[in-house]
C-alpha cells in the first residue's frame, strides 16, 4: 500500500544514466569528492558528451501558465523570504531579562562578540541562547515561559531546547540536554536511509487537501499561499495530484472524512493532508474545535484502504507523533513540526516580524522544488544530500531548519511507526493553549 522503498528497483538504467554514473565515479576517484549533479553535467560538457536534459528533472504535469505562476511564487515570495533570513539570528537571540539571569550561572561563559553564552561538556562547546519569541505573539515578553536553545559548535545540526526555569537545576539539566541532543542526532543519521527511501508513486492519482482555520491570524495567514501552491509544486515533479486546494474549516474531523469520501469518488487510494493551524499538546486548533491525536488516529484507522501522508505545521506537531508512533499503523506517514508551544514558529527576520511560513514548510517546498533524478545538494559541514524523493525533501527541510538554529525542525513517522528525527524535549511544555 505505501511507497516505503525504492519503487525503481529492478528497472534497467538508460544509457544516459549509465554515462552519468561513470563520470560521477571518475570524479569521486580522481578528486575524492562526491560531485553534485551540476558538476557531473559540467564534466560531461568538457568531455564533449551529451545527455538528455530530462535526466536532471522530472516530467512536469503543469501547463505553461501554471508553471509560470509557480515560478513567480518562488521568485517573489518563498525564495525572497529565505534570502532575508539571518542564519545566526536564532542561534544568538537573547533578551535583556534572560541575559541577567544567565550571568548568574557559574557553568556559563559569556561569548565575546555576541549576546550568547558557552557551555562545555566532554570536550564539546555548546552555545546557549534564548529560544526566539515573537513580539506579536508575546507582547509582554516570554517571562516564566522562557526557553533556551542549545546548539553544538562542533556539529551545526545537533541542538535542543530547554526551559530556563527552575534556574537552580539549570547546570544539571544542561548536561542532560546535550547528551540527549547528541544521541538524537546519531539516531537520526543511522536511520536517514529509511527516510530517503520514502516516495509517492507517479503512476497513481493522489488526492491532496490543505486545511486551515476559518479565521486566520498573522502567523497562519502567511502560510496561506504555501498551502495554495503545494499541489502545483507536486504536479511540477510529475505526481498526478487531484487537489481540493485550501479549505478553511472549524470542523476539521468531519471535513477530513468528507475529503476521504471525495478521494474515493475519484478513484484515489492516496491522500496528502496538510494541516496549517496552531497546536499544542492537546491537538491542532481550528477555531473552537480541536483535532486531537485521538481524532486523527480514529480517522486513519477507519480508512485502512487509504494511504496517508500527513504534514503538520503546528506547535508540538499537535502531539501526533507519540500517539502514531505507538500505534504502528502501516498506512500513514507523518512529517510534523516538533517546536514546543510558545516559541515562534514562523520565519522571522531581526526586526521580529513574521516573514513567511514555518521553517519546516518553507524548506520542504524548497527541497521539493530542487528535486530531480541524480540531484545532490551540498549543505553545511560537508553534507552531501540526495534530492530525488519526497523523503529526501523532508530530510532536507530538517537539516536546513537546523542550519538556521530554528526550533521547527521536523520529526517523521514512517509506516509501521518508525520514528525518525525525534526532536528531544527534555522538559516538554505541557501548556495547553486556550481555544
Amino acid at each position: 500500500m505505501n511507497s516505503f522503498g525504492d519503487s525503481s528497483e529492478g528497472k534497467p538504467k538508460s544509457p544516459d544514466e549509465d554515462l552519468r554514473d561513470e563520470v560521477r565515479k571518475r570524479i569521486e576517484y580522481e578528486k575524492g569528492i562526491c560531485p553534485s549533479d551540476e558538476e557531473v553535467t559540467a564534466e560531461l560538457a568538457r568531455l564533449g558528451l551529451c545527455v538528455s536534459t530530462e535526466m536532471t528533472q522530472f516530467h512536469s504535469l503543469l501547463s505553461e501558465e501554471e508553471q509560470g505562476e509557480l515560478d513567480n511564487f518562488f521568485d517573489t515570495q518563498l525564495s525572497r523570504q529565505i534570502e532575508a533570513l539571518d542564519p545566526a539570528f536564532c542561534k544568538y537571540f537573547l533578551s535583556s531579562e534572560v541575559d541577567i539571569v544567565l550571568k548568574q550561572v557559574n557553568c556559563l561563559e559569556s561569548i565575546s562578540g555576541n549576546y550568547s553564552y558557552r557551555f562545555s561538556h566532554n570536550g564539546n562547546n555548546w552555545n546557549v541562547a534564548e529560544a526566539f519569541w515573537d513580539d506579536h505573539e508575546f507582547p509582554h515578553g516570554a517571562g516564566g515561559r522562557a526557553k533556551l536553545v542549545i546548539t553544538s559548535e562542533k556539529n551545526p545540526y545537533a541542538y535542543t531546547t530547554l526551559n530556563l526555569y527552575p534556574i537552580e537545576s539549570l547546570e544539571k539539566r544542561l548536561i542532560e540536554a546535550v547528551k540527549r541532543a547528541t544521541l538524537e542526532w546519531e539516531s537520526q543519521e543511522s536511520n536517514a536511509h529509511r527516510l530517503s527511501s520514502y516516495d509517492l508513486p507517479r503512476d497513481e492519482r493522489i488526492f491532496h487537501v490543505s486545511l486551515l482555520p476559518r479565521q486566520l491570524d498573522l502567523a497562519i495567514a502567511v502560510m496561506k499561499d504555501e498551502a495554495d501552491y503545494f499541489s502545483k509544486l507536486l504536479r511540477s515533479k510529475g505526481y498526478d495530484i487531484y487537489s481540493s486546494n485550501s479549505l478553511q474549516t472549524e470542523s476539521p474531523k468531519s471535513t477530513i472524512y468528507e475529503q476521504i469520501k471525495e478521494a474515493r469518488e475519484i478513484g484515489s487510494s492516496r491522500i496528502i493532508l496538510n494541516l496549517y493551524a496552531h497546536g499544542d499538546r492537546a491537538g491542532i486548533y481550528y477555531g473552537s474545535s480541536i483535532l486531537s491525536p485521538e481524532d486523527l488516529l480514529q480517522i486513519v484507522s477507519d480508512s485502512p484502504d487509504m494511504d496517508f501522508l500527513i504534514l503538520g505545521f503546528s506547535c508540538n506537531g499537535g502531539n501526533m507523533a507519540d500517539k502514531f508512533a505507538k500505534a504502528g499503523l502501516s498506512n500513514v506517514t507523518f512529517g510534523l513540526s516538533s517546536k514546543p508551544y510558545n516559541i515562534t514558529n514562523t520565519l522571522v527576520t531581526p526586526d521580529k516580524f513574521p516573514e513567511g511560513g514555518t521553517y519546516f514548510s518553507v524548506f520542504l517546498m524548497e527541497g521539493i522544488r530542487k528535486m530531480g533524478p541524480g540531484v545532490k545538494v551540498h549543505l553545511e559541514d560537508g553534507f552531501v544530500l540526495p534530492l530525488e524523493t519526497i523523503g529526501d525533501a523532508m530530510r532536507y527541510s530538517d537539516l536546513r531548519s537546523r542550519e538556521y538554529g530554528a526550533f521547527d525542525n521536523p520529526e517523521f513517522i514512517l509506516p509501521g511507526g518508525i520514528y525518525i528525527s525525534k526532536y528531544e524535549k527534555p522538559d516538554a511544555d505541557n501548556h495547553v493553549q486556550a481555544a
